[in-house]
């Protein structure tokens, strides 16, 4: 039964592993190309739940790579798993406007994945930060379920 308290464990180390990788991609300089842009929608994403409303940043832009043109809504890294509060969408807003040029970096192998913000790793920190505390709080339980078995023996 105390083994299932180790599924905590697992989900920390799976965090982990998804923050490391994503790190690793955009680390390789090599895998990325860069462009100009324009920004072709601005606003924001308004999720509503039990805890209140959270928001995103929702920032359409287009660009073109080789004559052929794609379009995005990807920010940075990540970026799109995170709802924020209000004020820190507000104030990363104001950097975009409709019609701004922008540079956008790509993917040189699939140049339809593409970020403004490549360098933004603020969600990749967050995933490392939660993996971190998954794996401490699961193996405190786990030596504490074990400490109190021996004791109740």
């Amino acid at each position: 039964m105390r083994y299932l308290l180790l599924f905590p464990f697992f989900i920390g180390c799976y965090l982990l592993w998804i923050a490391m990788r994503q790190e690793l991609i955009i680390n390789k300089r090599n895998l990325w190309g860069a462009t100009t842009g324009v920004v072709i929608k601005t606003g924001i994403l308004e999720k509503r739940d039990r805890e209140g409303n959270s928001y995103q940043l929702d920032i359409e832009y287009k660009y073109e790579v080789d004559g052929k043109e794609y379009r995005s809504s990807s920010i940075a890294p990540m970026l799109q798993y995170l709802f924020l509060p209000k004020s820190l969408i507000l104030k990363k807003l104001k950097k975009y406007s409709l019609h701004q040029e922008i540079e956008v970096s790509f993917k040189i192998k699939d140049k339809a994945v593409s970020y403004i913000e490549l360098n933004n790793t603020a969600a990749i920190h967050i995933f490392y930060i939660l993996g971190v505390i998954f794996i401490f709080v699961s193996v405190c339980i786990f030596l504490i379920s074990i400490f109190l078995t021996r004791l109740a023996n």
